[in-house]
């Protein structure tokens, strides 16, 4: 037998869930809308020729965003600690990436600007609710 590994609290993973849901459906729309408003990949990803279409390299994007998110989403689903560990990384990675992207507000493409904001945001709230404690219920009166 192996030793069991400590579960999440429900009312965390559950919250992490609908930050990991929302986070998802923000990235889906802002890749989407970026690449079809500017014409360019929303990922940064660009063929050096030209011969890849912008949507195309959006939507494999999309896929593998997709399927980390769904990894993610499934470990927090069974409230496991890893997913918040992973959540956690891949929050602050985004956080850095969209720190510099407000950049873009003065001296580039303000929509890119805009959109990480938002999507900073949400990496803060993700990393608040997955590490600081979470405060007691309210008492029923």
């Amino acid at each position: 037998m192996g030793v069991l590994e400590p579960l999440l609290p429900e009312r965390v993973a559950a919250r992490l869930r609908a930050i990991t849901l929302i986070s998802f459906v923000w990235d889906v729309v802002r890749f989407l809308g970026i690449t079809l408003i500017t014409g360019s990949a929303a990922v940064g990803v660009r063929a050096t020729d030209g011969s890849l279409p912008p949507v195309l390299v959006t939507v494999v994007a999309l896929v593998v965003v997709a399927a980390l998110y769904a990894w993610v989403f499934v470990g927090l689903h069974r409230r496991r600690r890893w997913a918040r560990v992973v959540g956690t990384v891949f929050a602050g990675v985004s956080l850095i990436a969209s720190a510099i992207q407000v950049a873009d507000l003065v001296t580039g493409d303000p929509l890119y600007g805009a959109t990480a904001i938002v999507t900073l945001l949400i990496d803060i709230a993700f990393l608040l609710t997955a590490w600081l404690p979470p405060r007691p219920p309210r008492p029923s009166a």
